[in-house]
């Protein structure tokens, strides 16, 4: 055991260390989802809506798979939803979309399958924010990162194939969460300490 120890200190302290400065993105924020005909509800959220909170996971160094100055878009890592509270049974795919407008910048998520009781169907959500709150100006972009903004006039969103729209109110709070990954060069740093002490605690017994 204590070769195997000092072969892995060695071979720490030898090959050259990458450090990641990567982050993670969490994008959220709360509207309401109303079923478009009264008639047509598989998830009985009834016709004065219910409430839902949505957010959508992006490391910063995911890939921008639009090829336009003023829109980018980044597949999630990972989604939440909740419907009243509820978390549905199964979210699918999904993407985060950015609009830099001069009429004001807009954020989309757009999961590509929600089941709840039961049911499947697609759900988009977007949110129209200052047109302060990120600015583009290459063809392929950075998930933007800003801390909070908040909503500047009402927004409704329509999937293909889906009984509902997700409204959010002028005022709804969109959060940005930044969240550091550590780097390589922190965890090679804690390996380096923690093999030495691991040799103090065998000879100490």
């Amino acid at each position: 055991r204590s070769i195997i120890l000092l072969v892995a200190l060695v071979v720490i302290i030898i090959i050259p260390v990458k450090v990641s400065l990567a982050e993670t993105i969490i994008y959220g924020w709360t509207g309401t989802i109303v079923p478009l005909e009264a008639n047509v509800d598989p998830w009985d959220i009834g016709v004065n809506g219910l409430p839902f909170t949505i957010s959508g996971t992006v490391n910063d160094q995911t890939v921008d798979t639009q090829d336009l100055v003023d829109t980018a878009t980044f597949r999630l890592s990972r989604a939440e939803l909740l419907i009243n509270g509820m978390a549905p049974a199964f979210l699918g795919d999904g993407h985060v979309s950015f609009g830099d407008r001069n009429s004001g910048d807009r954020v989309t998520i757009d999961l590509d399958e929600v089941e709840f009781n039961g049911v499947g169907e697609p759900l988009v959500a977007l949110v129209l924010l200052p047109n302060s709150t990120f600015a583009f100006t290459e063809v392929f972009e950075s998930p933007p990162a800003f801390v909070s903004a908040v909503a500047i006039s009402s927004a409704s969103a329509i999937s293909n194939d889906s009984s509902y729209r997700a409204s959010v109110e002028t005022g709804a709070v969109v959060t940005a969460t930044i969240i550091p990954e550590p780097s390589s060069l922190v965890l090679a740093l804690l390996a380096i300490v923690a093999v030495p002490v691991a040799f103090w605690r065998r000879r100490v017994r």
